[in-house]
């Protein structure tokens, strides 16, 4: 069947905590509404006892007038009382047979018994009787009954109000269950809050701990020392890179120098020559990766490590058209400047440079020749702030759609442009290290922003840089 097949949509837990408190607590405001409502309904059937007994009192006393007369206007008067209120009463003989009777429908009907009167309060119907009867001394038997519609009456007001109560009173267990739980389960929130802000960068976080020592307080315990473990190894990871970057950094400057010096050579011969610029492209391919190492391993340690100027990014957008604008033209590529005056923001120039700059590096690459190269900035108001963004758009090949995330990691270069793209052979492609974008969005996150590929228009990629606004001075 249809329905048996379509997936059900997951409850949050604490829906499904109040759910279950609220089941938990209906059967138990059920059974105490019920108790309430028994005791109801037999204290109503106390007080119609009451009143059959006082009409048997009646019914003796008349009796015992003395005066005929009177005592035949007593017993008239007694029989039109209970006929008009669908009873009646009999006078037996000592040997059982009627002496006496009123004018309405008589039986044997007697009041319950104490042990099982609660289950006559509840089960006695609107078309039955109450009745009590009485043995004289003298061996006659009084027996008296009153109609049972007026106690039904109240009884079942009072079913009412009980079946409305436990209405009320299972919504607003339902009503109080939710928010009980919502606030029980706060510190785990909390705690989750704090989780999800725990990244490569941000190992210090720890989840609170509230001191009571109950699960919550262990869980958190626990968490905190696996991060414990996780923020030392990775600082002995970052402090590894460090020190293997900077062991590398002289010995490949001293090779990259070597290859510079000797291609100077005016007498350095023409099968050599190949060989040596081979070397000092290499020596300076390593020699970029290994800056591209520090920076991005100083970019992780955050804010802590960068410069706290005012930064003009229409000045700085400006600055790199200006450094690139000639590599574009030997790559035969335009490229365009759209700044708005978008403002300033706070950090180091050089390394915003750098890593806007490793954009407009990653658009040279995988362009076309005649492809058009895009530098824009505009300053953007949101319910989170101002900030700037930067774009850097390209007519390239663009990113596979498996790729937009993969490309800022370390050392990921996405799907390559193209074959029609690189068949001309006019405009080389720049082979790097694949360290360009994780550098990049590295530098912006330290300075409180962040990088993000956003949808382009077929056929291109664009990269936006996201930066704080800074306050006007």
């Amino acid at each position: 069947m249809p329905w048996i097949d379509r997936p059900r949509r997951p409850w949050r837990v604490g829906v499904q905590l109040g759910l279950l408190l609220a089941l938990i607590f209906a059967p138990l405001i059920a059974a105490v509404l019920f108790s309430l409502y028994v005791y109801a309904a037999d204290e109503l059937l106390e007080l119609a006892q009451a009143e059959v007994d006082e009409r048997l009192a009646q019914l003796e006393a008349s009796l015992q007038e003395p005066d005929p007369e009177a005592r035949g206007a007593e017993l008239a008067l007694l029989g039109e009382e209970l006929t008009r209120d669908g009873g009646g009463f009999l006078v037996r003989g000592d040997d059982g047979s009627v002496l006496l009777s009123s004018d309405a429908r008589s039986s044997d009907v007697r009041g319950a018994e104490p042990a099982a009167r609660w289950l006559a309060a509840v089960r006695l119907r609107e078309d039955e009787a109450i009745g009590g009867e009485r043995r004289l001394p003298s061996g006659q038997t009084l027996q008296v009954e009153i109609s049972a519609r007026a106690f039904v009456t109240e009884r079942n007001e009072i079913q009412r109000g009980f079946w409305l109560t436990l209405l009320l009173g299972i919504a607003f267990a339902l009503a109080g269950a939710v928010p009980a739980t919502r606030f029980a389960l706060a510190p785990l929130r909390r705690a989750t809050l704090a989780a999800q802000r725990v990244d490569a960068v941000r190992l210090a976080t720890r989840l609170p701990v509230r001191g009571v020592s109950d699960d919550l307080d262990r869980h958190a315990e626990a968490v905190n020392r696996l991060l414990d473990r996780l923020e030392d190894g990775f600082a002995r990871i970052r402090r590894f890179s460090q020190d293997v970057a900077h062991e590398l950094r002289t010995p490949t400057n001293r090779i990259l120098n070597v290859a510079e010096i000797a291609l100077l050579d005016p007498e350095l011969g023409a099968r050599a020559r190949p060989d040596l610029e081979s070397i000092r492209d290499t020596a300076g391919f390593l020699a970029r990766t290994i800056d591209g190492l520090l920076l991005l391993a100083r970019s992780e340690e955050g804010l802590r490590q960068l410069g706290v100027d005012r930064v003009d990014v229409g000045e700085m957008c400006r600055t790199l058209a200006e450094m690139y604008g000639a590599v574009c033209d030997e790559q035969r590529l335009r490229f365009a400047v759209d700044v708005k005056d978008p403002g300033e923001v706070v950090g180091e120039a050089a390394l915003l440079l750098r890593a806007v700059g490793n954009l407009i590096d990653n658009a040279i690459a995988h362009s076309p020749p005649g492809g058009l190269i895009r530098l824009a900035a505009a300053s953007q108001a949101g319910p989170d702030g101002a900030w700037i963004e930067i774009e850097v758009a390209d007519d390239g090949p663009g990113v596979e759609p498996g790729d937009r995330e993969r490309i800022f990691e370390r050392s990921v270069r996405a799907t390559p442009p193209s074959t029609a793209a690189r068949a001309t052979g006019e405009a080389p492609q720049r082979t790097g290290s694949g360290l360009g974008l994780a550098i990049a969005r590295g530098l912006l996150r330290a300075h409180g922003g962040d990088l993000q590929l956003r949808d382009p228009a077929p056929g291109g990629a664009c990269f936006v840089a996201r930066l704080p606004r800074a306050i006007p001075a």
